[in-house]
């Protein structure tokens, strides 16, 4: 029984440490073309952890609108995702193309939150087709 004890003391840093944590996410959308408001298509302009004392401190970016998928024109998006996957952050690339769905509890004029839970991201070649397949399809 010592020996037990001693083991779950040792362990409760490691269970209850933020880094081990994992990404959970809810059932993702069925349909997050026509759930979303506003889709936009940009290049990622500038990514920078806004608080550098953190090693959670979000990420903030700028992407440049190119397309309007969905919604008004607008020149830009302000995004914001956790620097750290394990709290479902996503991975930022400046000159990448991305994807942004911004849905009706959101303003696409405010800072928008994406995350590896939501449709948002990288722009893939599955997304292009799709979204060809929209063009001649009146929305719902």
């Amino acid at each position: 029984m010592k020996y037990q004890l001693s083991a779950f003391y040792l362990l409760l840093p490691v269970l209850f440490s933020p880094n081990t944590w994992a990404c959970s996410c809810a059932e993702p959308s069925s349909n997050p073309f026509a759930e979303a408001t506003h889709i936009y298509i940009g290049i990622l302009e500038h990514a920078a952890v806004r608080a550098y004392e953190h090693k959670d401190s979000p990420y903030q970016a700028k992407l440049v609108v190119q397309q309007v998928i969905k919604g008004q024109q607008l020149p830009g998006l302000n995004l914001t995702t956790p620097a750290n996957s394990s709290y479902c952050g996503v991975s930022l690339h400046t000159e990448q193309a991305y994807i942004v769905f911004v849905n009706a509890d959101q303003n696409p004029q405010e800072l928008i939150d994406i995350s590896a839970c939501d449709p948002s991201g990288p722009l893939t070649e599955k997304h292009k087709q799709y979204i060809k397949t929209l063009q001649t399809t009146p929305w719902q």
